[in-house]
């Protein structure tokens, strides 16, 4: 996958935006951890000094009023009351002691617990009859409590202004935290409302000028190769259908040289059966039944030729649609071939050609069907027939290569074929520059064996060189 295909692109974007929603979590994370420790703070600290010194305020008042009721009036009950609250004065001067915090704090709550202390002692010792000057202890207890008073106050004060002050911040916390969250989402939704559109018209632009060539070739006209700035997978379906359109024209090209091949070894013999037949209606030689004769012969001959063009092209069709069944059973290949040799004798000792075999009599079989293979091996025989000039040698050898193979061979020392027009000799209606002019043929032959022998799961080849004559090789499996 490459970071310039469409889905190197998605997936290069999605990855930067969950690396970007990670971050942001973490930050909310973060945030949302600092709030909850402002909160707790707020809870557990200033909100319990608050309420702490109400109550310690509220317990000091009601101890100073019992002490006093209980000296003029000496009522027991004044002074279980004032007990009771002296105990619950202690019990908040300790739970002060536990949540104060904070340096401005505890030096405010020292001095509380000082003056406490001291209040505390002065009053019980009065009360308890410890004390005889009552004038002077009331007063120092009034100048006591009013310090304590005061000094209480104060740190309510201060926990009131340290706990607005943290839920203000915590406020500004909460409001940063929105605002980059509105901030974050509407960046998201403009980032892939950018990246959706920037990739939509790197994907649409070419795929449109794609359908415009498209339609030109459905209208039957082949653009010349072009090239688009696109994303990868875009740019490779356009070098395909490049491809595509090298193929139909070279396609169109073969098709053409197709028609004009077949037109002419079918309106060659055509043309001679019909001056031939022409002639013996009009009885030009009824006097001379030699000339006869030869004119029975040429339409004979052509006739055969014209059967062996029909049958080629009805043999390359139903090879194409895989219409003929074949029937794979062991075979002897070199029996096929020498049957081959022996049916072409005449045509090889009417030109003077050697047609040298060699082929082992202990060649073990092959699984094929007889009659295809044949018409395969003849095809390339007949070629080497064909383009072997007058008292030249054809070879023809077998041999087992591998485990599981025979290579054959079929050798001349012809013409040859250009090196341009090797790669392309076993195409249809293919025939080489070398191929051409006075040797006939429809480019069939060669392109019915490559479907033949690939069918019986075996390879084709060619080696040759212009006037040095070709081999002409292929590899079928052995049978089980």
């Amino acid at each position: 996958m490459k970071l310039t295909g469409i889905f190197g692109r998605l997936a290069l974007t999605n990855l930067i935006l969950l690396v970007l929603i990670s971050y942001f979590i973490i930050y909310v994370f973060h945030k949302t951890e600092q709030i909850n420790t402002i909160l707790h703070e707020v809870t557990s600290v200033h909100l319990p000094v608050m309420g702490d010194s109400e109550k310690l305020i509220s317990a000091v008042q009601r101890m100073n009023e019992f002490r006093l009721k209980y000296q003029v009036t000496g009522d027991r009950d004044f002074f279980d009351r004032f007990a009771g609250f002296k105990s619950e004065a202690d019990s908040v001067n300790g739970r002060l002691a536990e949540v104060v915090m904070g340096k401005s704090k505890s030096d405010i709550y020292d001095r509380v617990n000082e003056l406490y202390t001291a209040f505390s002692e002065m009053s019980e010792s009065q009360i308890n009859g410890r004390e005889h000057n009552y004038a002077e202890t009331n007063r120092q207890l009034e100048d006591v409590s009013f310090k304590l008073d005061e000094h209480i106050n104060l740190l309510k004060n201060t926990a009131d202004s340290e706990w607005r002050s943290l839920l203000e911040r915590s406020n500004r916390m909460v409001g940063k935290v929105v605002h980059k969250s509105v901030l974050f989402m509407v960046s998201c939704i403009v980032g892939a409302a950018a990246v959706a559109f920037f990739n939509t018209r790197t994907i649409a632009r070419p795929l449109r000028k794609l359908g415009e060539k498209t339609n030109e070739v459905a209208a039957g006209i082949f653009p010349d190769r072009f090239s688009l700035e696109a994303p990868y997978e875009i740019e490779r379906l356009a070098s395909d259908f490049n491809i595509m359109i090298a193929r139909l024209k070279e396609s169109r090209e073969q098709k053409e040289e197709f028609v004009s091949n077949v037109s002419h070894e079918l309106k060659t013999p055509l043309s001679s059966i019909k001056e031939a037949a022409q002639m013996l209606k009009e009885g030009a030689f009824d006097n001379d039944p030699e000339s006869s004769r030869r004119l029975l012969d040429i339409i004979d001959a052509e006739s055969e030729r014209l059967i062996a063009s029909v049958n080629g092209i009805i043999e390359i069709s139903r090879l194409d649609i895989n219409d003929a069944p074949y029937e794979m059973k062991p075979c002897s290949v070199g029996r096929i071939l020498r049957n081959i040799v022996t049916k072409t004798e005449p045509i090889a000792s009417g030109k003077k050609i050697a047609v040298v075999c060699d082929i082992p009599d202990d060649l073990p079989d092959v699984s094929a069907d007889r009659e295809m293979i044949s018409r395969a091996a003849e095809n390339l025989i007949g070629n080497a027939l064909k383009y072997t000039p007058e008292k030249g040698e054809i070879n023809i050898s077998v041999k087992k290569t591998g485990e599981r193979l025979l290579l054959v061979s079929v050798k001349d020392n012809g013409r040859g074929i250009a090196e341009a027009d090797l790669p392309h000799i076993f195409e249809r209606y293919r025939r080489g520059r070398n191929q051409q002019g006075d040797v006939k043929g429809t480019g069939l032959g060669l392109a019915i064996a490559k479907k033949i022998i690939s069918r019986h799961g075996g390879e084709i080849w060619a080696n040759s060189r212009p006037g040095e004559g070709s081999e002409f090789l292929f590899t079928l499996p052995l049978s089980f």
